[in-house]
């Protein structure tokens, strides 16, 4: 049940950023008239390094649709009239794929270093622990016997727990 609903949060967070990056750009569209991909472009970067590749791809498909009927002409329809508006969403798509390609690889990345470090410590914790039973072994026999049978006794016991390789 948790797996479900941190994908569902995961989809709800692609619309939501997107939700939230379609009035800001309503709202200053006098200012940034040309450039309305900015906060699209945030929120692919916000969705997909919350939620992964798909519901970044989710948030470039809705920012897509958005961009083509709201502020590109003629508006309310999904329609492209000019090629120039066609190159501008043609653009705008091509950039938001590279960022979530790019977005959600990093994310990955740094998810697969993260396992492999905890693997490397368990390996490490394992190897010290057998390293300081074998010294632990190996103290037992310093009270008996003439020092060569100590010796010998303490690499029979490293040997054994496999400490030394040949």
């Amino acid at each position: 049940m948790l797996i479900v609903y941190q994908r569902l949060l995961a989809y709800g967070v692609a619309v939501g950023s997107t939700a939230i990056a379609l009035p800001l750009s309503l709202w200053l569209e006098p200012l940034i008239s040309r450039t309305i991909g900015g906060f699209f472009y945030i929120a692919i970067i916000v969705s997909t390094w919350y939620g992964g590749f798909r519901p970044g791809i989710v948030t470039v498909l809705l920012s897509t649709l958005a961009i083509d009927y709201l502020f590109i002409p003629p508006r309310s329809q999904f329609w492209i009239n000019s090629p120039q508006e066609l190159l501008r969403l043609s653009i705008f798509l091509l950039v938001a794929l590279v960022i979530n390609l790019l977005t959600s690889n990093l994310q990955h990345s740094r998810q697969k270093i993260k396992q492999l470090s905890q693997k490397l410590a368990q390996e490490n914790a394992k190897q010290l622990r057998m390293a300081l039973s074998a010294a632990h072994m190996g103290m037992w026999g310093l009270g008996y016997g003439d020092r060569r049978n100590q010796v010998v006794a303490r690499t029979r016991t490293v040997i054994r727990l496999g400490c030394w390789k040949f």
